[in-house]
């Protein structure tokens, strides 16, 4: 049978008020923590500024300030500090969720795969358990000859 590529996992975690329930827009949803943000945080932390960070992850400089000002907004917590010509450094809250989604990030990937494919292969099993009984059910059904000829 066919083998399919590794599924992929896109981790995106939403803050919620507590008490609300995390469906839909409107029910306490307070901001969010996804992979655009994650590479940001890692872009600065590896090269010690935001522009660096956006050179060398190809995204424009102006996404990445609005998204790091909206989630920073959303959140109610700096996650990085600018000092002019000196570049950009996390704050102890932004290293921390970094740290934290990445981590997260590659637990729900690997849970992911190896789950994805223990699934897979209870469905091709199953379906090979059909086409054996399919098989037999058709024999069955078939009428009988007799061994030696007709009867009459």
């Amino acid at each position: 049978m066919k083998r399919f590529k590794k599924p992929q996992v896109r981790t995106w975690i939403a803050f919620v008020e507590r008490g609300h329930k995390a469906s839909g827009h409107g029910t306490g949803h307070s901001g969010s923590f996804c992979k655009g943000v994650a590479q940001v945080l890692r872009g600065i932390e590896d090269h010690g500024a935001l522009m660096a960070a956006t050179k060398a992850s190809g995204m424009a400089y102006s996404k990445a300030w609005l998204l790091l000002k909206h989630t920073e907004e959303d959140l109610g917590v700096h996650l990085i500090v600018t000092d002019g010509a000196r570049g950009s450094t996390l704050t102890a809250e932004g290293r921390m969720l970094l740290e934290t989604y990445e981590q997260l990030a590659q637990e729900c990937s690997a849970f992911a795969e190896r789950r994805f494919d223990e699934l897979l292969e209870e469905k091709r099993s199953a379906a090979r358990g059909e086409a054996h009984t399919n098989e037999r059910e058709k024999r069955q059904s078939q009428p009988r000859r007799e061994l030696g000829g007709a009867q009459s």
